[in-house]
């Protein structure tokens, strides 16, 4: 009897060892099935395409093309994170067919300080896009400490947004110029009237604000290449004066104070010039820096004067 019960225990025993023997198999092919599974998942994810890497590295002339319009005019946007709304942004023009000349290729035609005897004399004018914004206040209140002068190209929306700085551009004795309404290059330059459309509204905004009547006018992105033969001369026979620039400040650009350097560069470069119209643009980043290039336009003697309808204009081309 106690044999058989022995003989019972010992059966028991190893059944026992049996199943814990089939346990520990499963558990170790349970963890070899699971480490396989994640090993896939993570070789699979590897796989997986990164979009920055998909871009193509090799882009036709049209998408560059595309590409630098749209890093001007993130400008806008730029402007609006400053609070400024300031919304204009250029390319440096090139040598087209229908525009004889280009700050590249081909001086801009002057005779801006050749007309009253200012040949002897270091003359620079500053010119500013797309305002008035608020930082327009601060603009002015360094222009007065260093008792210069320079020309606002307005945007007749920010007129009216602001017109007490329009009014005090007028006030201090600088001069109010048109931009234009939209600032939209499908808009602006849309038809053959368009351009003079928005330049007869920004005008009437301007004389309505600060009793300033003004036909001097810079058209966005200037003239070239977008305001055709046909837009030019319906602007001329409007009595408008249509200014470009020779020097590009790249502020649009550069957005910091490197367009400083830039600029002193230029005007060093074309020290043969009886004078220099410079382009900014009225945004909190070019207000922040400009009196470095105004201590610089003081050490080395220039005078700024404003621009006015009885000279004849910078611009690119025969106009």
């Amino acid at each position: 009897m106690e044999s058989r019960t022995e003989t019972n225990r010992a059966r028991r025993k190893k059944n026992k060892r049996k199943l814990a023997v089939v346990m520990l198999i499963l558990l170790v092919a349970t963890i070899i099935s699971f480490d396989r599974m994640i090993t896939r998942e993570a070789a699979s994810s590897d796989l997986i395409p990164d979009a920055t890497a998909q871009e193509p590295k090799v882009k036709s002339e049209t998408a560059l093309a595309e590409q630098k319009d749209k890093e001007q005019e993130s400008a806008q946007t730029e402007s609006t994170e400053e609070g400024t709304d300031s919304n204009e942004v250029k390319s440096k023009p090139k040598e087209n067919k229908e525009v004889q000349g280009s700050p590249t290729d081909a001086e801009p035609e002057s005779n801006a300080g050749e007309q009253d005897g200012t040949n002897d004399k270091k003359i620079v004018y500053l010119t500013f896009d797309d305002g008035p914004t608020p930082a327009t206040k601060k603009l002015l209140t360094l222009l007065n400490e260093y008792e210069m002068k320079a020309t606002f190209f307005t945007l007749s929306p920010k007129v009216k947004q602001y017109p007490d700085i329009a009014n005090q551009i007028v006030a201090d004795g600088h001069a109010i110029a048109l931009h234009g309404v939209t600032h939209q290059r499908e808009r602006f330059y849309a038809s053959a009237q368009s351009p003079l459309n928005e330049m007869v509204e920004n005008q009437q905004t301007v004389e309505s604000v600060t009793g300033v009547k003004t036909n001097l006018i810079r058209t966005p992105y200037g003239s070239y290449p977008h305001l055709t033969t046909e837009q030019r001369n319906i602007l001329k026979e409007h009595g408008f004066k249509l200014w470009d620039w020779n020097v590009d400040s790249y502020d649009w650009k550069l957005r910091n104070e490197r367009f400083v350097e830039t600029t002193i560069e230029q005007l060093e470069n074309q020290a043969h010039e009886a004078s220099h119209v410079i382009l900014f643009h009225d945004t909190e980043t070019t207000i922040r820096h400009i009196d470095k290039l105004l201590d610089y336009l003081v050490e080395q003697g220039y005078e700024t004067r404003l621009l006015t309808e009885d000279m004849e204009p910078i611009h690119f081309g025969t106009y």
